[in-house]
């Protein structure tokens, strides 16, 4: 889907923002480059709600779902209480103040995951992400996760296309860092049993779990897995 306002190099925008805003922008952006439609959408974790969110808003506008770990809206319905998003994530929440140390073990855990980029591409991308103006990009844009899985919620069913789920049951550094291990296996349990029904839900969907890839690093360390579901799904359409 690209990078959205106010991460990556995209401009600086308010944090978080609506999905109609996202993806509105997105549907404009297409547009504006002459993107023919219908489009296959590639989304991982908020961006996969954000293209169901598209999905929804723009149904002949696309072709496929290739979703890698994606939030959904019955997330907390699979999740035991303390992981749930609902009572556990303020609107108002503040990122804390990390210590230098960790910021440079996340540094060093991004390098490893982008170790196959080439070095002067990679330098780049840990240094933007890891940057003080990009660094809490993601906690900042998830504080309306609630609202988000409302949308999709209300938002009615997907198009009936088909819709790919890679998920991720691998556990790295960066995870242990603000987490326990025993908290992500029941994130990951709960999440297997999520995409499995949600797969089993559409007309032509499907789930593959990727073994050796965790939920950050999955689009990152296994890009063939991600290529391989997208050209998989395009062999699909032509066959049908």
């Amino acid at each position: 889907m690209g990078r959205r306002l106010g991460t990556g190099w995209s401009d600086d925008v308010e944090l978080p923002r609506s999905t109609d805003e996202v993806t509105g922008e997105l549907h404009e952006f297409l547009h504006v480059l002459g993107v023919p439609a219908p489009r296959v959408l590639v989304g991982h974790s908020l961006g996969g709600a954000y293209a169901q969110r598209y999905a929804q808003r723009f149904p002949d506008a696309v072709a496929g779902l290739v979703l890698l770990d994606p939030l959904h809206e019955d997330w907390d319905l699979y999740m035991p209480p303390q992981l749930r998003f609902e009572g556990n994530t303020p609107a108002d929440a503040q990122m804390p103040q990390l210590p230098p140390e960790v910021i440079d073990h996340l540094r060093g855990m991004l390098a490893s995951s982008l170790a196959g980029f080439p070095e002067t591409l990679r330098e780049s991308l840990v240094a933007k992400h890891a940057s003080p103006e990009r660094l809490p990009t993601g906690f900042r844009e998830g504080r309306n996760v609630i609202s988000v899985m409302s949308d999709l919620r209300r938002g009615g069913p997907r198009p009936n296309v088909p819709i790919t789920i890679l998920s991720a049951s691998g556990i790295d550094a960066q995870q242990l860092t603000f987490s326990n291990e025993a908290q992500l296996r029941e994130q990951i349990q709960g999440s297997e049993r999520l995409y499995a029904s949600f797969a089993a839900s559409t007309p032509r969907g499907q789930h593959r779990t990727i073994a050796d890839a965790s939920h950050v690093t999955l689009p990152m360390v296994r890009p063939d897995a991600v290529a391989r579901a997208v050209t998989d799904l395009l062999d699909g359409q032509l066959k049908a």
